[in-house]
């Protein structure tokens, strides 16, 4: 983010965390001087475990956080319909390039596929 490559950065802890998340140490500093914002959101995941999301931006990209804690939330809620649109959603507002998030859905999209064809059995 500081050489303006990516526009937002996103960690997901379940609580309570144990040990040590080293992104609060190497964020931190730059949170102090006011050079990055953070926002954090606790919620429950789809496995009903509480959840701290923290999201760093630079101050003119602070949309992209909300936005992302609230696709989240969504998610969560399930309200999105699957792990494709979430993935991608998320993908862009992390700032990756389409042909990157089409490669990192690609493995979830065949699992999708497969799960929602019906199974044959013998006549």
């Amino acid at each position: 983010m500081l050489k303006n490559e990516k526009p937002l950065a996103w960690f997901s802890c379940a609580l309570p965390i144990e040990g040590f998340c080293d992104f609060e140490q190497k964020f931190g500093p730059y949170v102090e001087q006011g050079i990055l914002l953070r926002f954090d959101r606790i919620t429950f995941d789809l496995d009903f475990r509480e959840v701290r999301d923290t999201c760093y931006t630079l101050p003119n990209q602070a949309r992209r956080a909300e936005e992302a804690l609230n696709l989240i939330e969504l998610r969560n809620s399930g309200k999105i319909p699957t792990d494709i649109d979430f993935h991608v959603k998320m993908g862009r507002l992390l700032g990756y390039s389409e042909e990157a998030i089409q490669d990192f859905v690609k493995p979830i999209s065949s699992a999708e596929i497969i799960q929602t064809v019906p199974m044959l059995t013998p006549p």
